[in-house]
């Protein structure tokens, strides 16, 4: 038997609407009644109702926010709206909302109203349907993508994804795992993990779901809301991470969001987290982070002698500490990423593939891994018989000639290699083109000159080997972040 709940605060009018059907007849109970829309939704919050009739306007709470705040609770309800002439722009709004239908009041009769609990009946049994020939652990994954992705479309998934009534206080989480786990018996392992905790008796339900590359969203519905537990089950879900991916070198961190009570504020909650700049320096095996960034100091900007000698490899441990300064100091990762770059910059005009990795890393704990990487190869590369004397011949080429027209043939013959030969070699040994080892090298002339000459733009274009003013511009602002002119100011402000 279906249960009927009518939400309206005109009295008369709902005795009219309970006496004009034999509710029997239509295998529902007599309908329930509530004066306005937040009675109606602690009814709803409390018991399970198959049809609503709802009144558009009302004190306290309206139809529209009625079906809105249902929707986010997992209503499974039918709503139907009756209205009066001069609602039709709030039953626009309801339908929007998912309402089957909608009735005006004056115009309601024993038919028209028969006709519209049949068809409500007909829409439920639709729904369920659609729940049982669709998997709801699909649904369920494809809304957590949504609410991470920032896309309202997981409105319209709340209801199929069947979750269950009363969940309690809901905590987003974000888990990492750092150097992605790379094989299927490792993330077989972490689902297991993940699924355990979902299991814990102190939760009301669980789900997880990875929404980016090494990026998980932990969604918890807490039975009793403390943020103490929360962080304390995560700490421990970490460990257990971590243990499992750290014979592959790998590490584990999460930030753990503020608590919500809808489905709209754990959306909102991930988008304000996304819109934050990152400041989570993950250099421990496993870290959790909960407050918010504290705003970081340029005083580790002080340090780039130690920085360089560090990149030298004169003192191993020092690329550690001075890691470690920067989680210390929770230095924004986008900030740290500037800094870094420009320091590689300097020291090695080989590290472009190296300040690609950093740009593209997501985290701290991949930037100071590709750091590492590209400093043990530097290091390889000089402890080499030669470093491939043909590449260092090149080399030393370029450095003498880019001022000069330099094409891949005239390096090729210099060299005593076919420029087929020479190109692959050159990449392998490199990780970049001769052309864009040989505009990295220009652009960092024009860069000393524009800081210490007062050489017109177009002037140092010609001197450093650009025929074309603007292919200098373009490729001088790819290289440095900012137009020759922007530096130029900076370096005068300096």
């Amino acid at each position: 038997m279906y249960r009927v709940l009518i939400v309206d605060d005109d009295k008369l009018i709902v005795d009219d609407l309970i006496d004009l059907l034999d509710w029997q007849k239509l295998d529902c109970g007599t309908p329930e009644r509530a004066s306005d829309g937040s009675q109606a939704l602690k009814l709803l919050q409390r018991g399970d109702y198959d049809i609503v009739l709802t009144d558009i306007s009302m004190p306290v709470m309206d139809g529209v926010e009625l079906i809105r705040h249902a929707r986010e609770d997992h209503c499974m309800a039918v709503f139907l709206v009756i209205s009066n002439y001069d609602d039709f722009a709030y039953v626009k709004e309801a339908m929007k909302l998912g309402a089957a239908e909608y009735l005006l009041k004056y115009e309601i009769t024993a038919e028209s109203l028969s006709e519209q609990i049949q068809y409500a009946k007909r829409c439920l049994r639709t729904k369920k349907e659609t729940l049982t020939s669709v998997s709801q652990e699909a649904v369920r994954q494809r809304l957590l993508q949504e609410l991470y992705d920032g896309n309202k479309k997981w409105q319209d998934l709340v209801m199929e994804a069947g979750f269950p009534k009363g969940q309690g206080t809901a905590v987003p989480v974000l888990l990492w795992v750092f150097r992605e786990y790379q094989t299927g018996d490792s993330k077989e392992k972490i689902r297991s993990i993940l699924a355990d905790v979902c299991q814990d008796e102190n939760l009301n339900g669980g789900y997880f779901k990875e929404v980016a590359p090494g990026m998980i969203l932990l969604l918890l519905f807490i039975k009793n809301p403390s943020y103490l537990f929360a962080t304390n089950l995560v700490a421990v879900l970490l460990k257990r991470l971590f243990a499992c991916v750290r014979e592959e070198g790998a590490a584990v961190g999460a930030r753990v969001l503020r608590f919500c009570h809808t489905l709209s504020e754990v959306s909102g909650a991930l988008s304000a987290e996304k819109e934050r700049q990152e400041t989570m320096f993950y250099l421990q095996p496993f870290a959790i982070s909960t407050g918010e960034a504290r705003t970081p100091g340029q005083s580790y900007r002080l340090e780039e002698a130690e920085w360089i000698r560090a990149f030298h490899g004169e003192d191993p441990e020092q690329l550690d500490r001075l890691f470690g300064y920067l989680a210390y100091h929770l230095v924004p990762v986008e900030e740290a990423k500037r800094f870094l770059t420009e320091l590689l910059s300097a020291v090695s005009l080989q590290s472009a593939p190296v300040l690609a990795d950093i740009w593209n890393a997501r985290n701290a704990y991949d930037i100071k891994k590709s750091v590492e990487v590209f400093l043990k190869t530097q290091r390889e590369f000089r402890m080499s018989e030669a470093g491939r004397m043909e590449i260092r011949n090149v080399l030393q080429y370029i450095s003498e000639h880019y001022a000069e027209k330099i094409t891949l043939e005239e390096l090729a013959s210099y060299a005593g290699l076919s420029p087929n030969y020479l190109c692959r070699i050159f990449k392998a040994e490199m990780g970049v083109s001769y052309s864009e080892y040989l505009n990295k090298v220009r652009i960092e002339r024009a860069k000393e000159l524009l800081g210490s000459t007062g050489l017109r733009t177009n002037e140092v274009a010609l001197k450093v080997g650009f025929l074309d003013y603007r292919y200098f511009c373009r490729v001088f602002k790819n290289l440095t972040g900012c137009t020759c002119s922007e530096y130029k100011r900076e370096k005068m402000y300096r």
